[in-house]
């Protein structure tokens, strides 16, 4: 037997391998074993920490046995169990409205159970690991971590002249097609639990569209719904987030495995690609877009920039650029510290009305000067700590000068949740 004969027998033999292994693994996750009653019993307990002090919470938790056992009985039959979200609320945030739908504990006690025991580890186990997001031991300062060794091995590789695609995806959550999702669930589980997943993702805009007076309207939004031709999943939902993290997952495998690309890092709708030359990253760029159109999403042409590392660029609030000597500096953005000082100074006037007390401004205060430390920010502290003291009289932080070695990183920790100041 010739050499590449071999290697072809080879290939069919992984092939049939992991053919079996996905089988078996759908096979594992049914609806009756992720749906167990135990299953939800832990859930329940899990989802209700910390929050007990809700009223909804508290009503839930006085039947919650029969309230639990009466959800695993429908969903033992494979349909899913009347959704009780409440209506949308629309937040403001850094001068962008959104649409958050906040989840009832019932139904968040379900979607508990299915990502905790299904979609969450087989997911997982199909990521890249760069993508950081929504992952137990993984969040934000891991990916600022993972940026910057990819930084350090991209000014070792090809010194300080080289290239950096910023990219993200319009609007992200209200584009992620269902045909997608049911398409990702079904490659991964049986068909009765990837209906099960569907129904939870389209339960709050079945809900939604329910309430429509237009009755034509309310037609074709309900029957688009049935066969999966519409768009968006709500945010604040654990199952909205997972389905985030494997429905682009198909860009981050082009990119790292078809196409080659070593510094590759994505946190939701967020990426950054390392490359020698503009114009590999312009042809990945186009490369790149075909693959998001084939998901039936786009990147936001106004955010998505290629520039030169020594220039600067800005992911996850950390302003990167490169010295001439090949060191990597990491900034604080300037629009975060604008915000936070004027955060500060409608504080003082929502302390004197008596809306805010001085310890909710103090956690505050104590939250910004945490993530101040992923960054070189000794005279940017220094700036606001004095504006502190001026607008709070030091509250819990004391009213002398600034000791210069107490802002350094190593030694910062005497500002942190001290209450007799420096």
């Amino acid at each position: 037997m010739r050499k590449r004969d071999r290697a072809y027998r080879k290939i069919r033999r992984d092939k049939e391998r992991k053919l079996q292994k996905s089988v078996e693994e759908k096979q594992k996750y049914t609806v009756q074993s992720v749906f167990a009653y135990k299953n939800i019993i832990k859930s329940a307990v899990k989802s209700t920490k910390n929050v007990s002090w809700k009223a909804s919470v508290q009503r839930y938790e006085l039947n919650v046995l029969s309230k639990t056992y009466a959800d695993y009985r429908v969903l033992r039959t494979g349909a899913v169990p009347k959704c009780m979200s409440g209506r949308e609320i629309t937040i403001t945030e850094r001068g962008k409205s959104r649409t958050i739908t906040p989840i009832h504990i019932k139904d968040r006690v379900l979607q508990k159970t299915l990502c905790d025991n299904a979609l969450v580890p087989v997911i997982t186990k199909k990521l890249i690991y760069d993508n950081g997001a929504s992952l137990e031991g993984k969040g934000v300062r891991f990916s600022r971590m993972r940026m910057l060794k990819h930084m350090e091995a991209a000014v070792r590789e090809y010194g300080t002249d080289f290239y950096v695609l910023t990219y993200d995806i319009k609007s992200f959550f209200d584009s992620i097609p269902h045909w997608e999702c049911r398409k990702s669930l079904e490659r991964y589980f049986d068909k009765d639990l990837a209906n099960i997943a569907m129904e939870i993702i389209k339960n709050p805009l079945r809900a939604k569209a329910g309430k429509l007076k237009d009755r034509e309207e309310k037609r074709k939004r309900l029957a688009d719904l049935e066969i999966d031709r519409t768009c968006g999943i709500c945010l604040g939902s654990q199952e909205s987030q997972t389905m985030a993290l494997i429905v682009p997952n198909r860009l981050d495998h082009f990119v790292k495995d078809r196409m080659r690309i070593k510094h590759y890092i994505r946190y939701m709708d967020d990426g950054i690609v390392l490359a020698r030359t503009k114009e590999e990253l312009q042809d990945l760029f186009s490369k790149m877009k075909k693959i998001m159109a084939g998901l039936g999403m786009r990147f936001n042409e106004k955010k998505t920039h290629i520039v030169k590392a020594r220039r600067g660029f800005t992911f996850l609030k950390v302003k990167y650029h490169i010295s001439e000597t090949g060191k990597i500096i990491r900034r604080l953005t300037a629009k975060g510290i604008i915000r936070m000082r004027r955060k500060l100074k409608k504080f003082r006037a929502k302390v004197d009305e008596g809306k805010l007390t001085l310890d909710n401004v103090y956690d505050s205060i104590q939250s910004w000067l945490a993530h101040t430390r992923v960054a070189k920010s000794f005279r940017t502290v220094r700036n606001m700590l004095r504006l502190y003291r001026r607008l709070f009289d030091g509250y819990r932080l004391g009213k002398h000068r600034e000791d210069r070695n107490a802002l350094q990183a190593g030694q910062r920790e005497k500002y942190r949740w001290s209450c007799d100041g420096i």
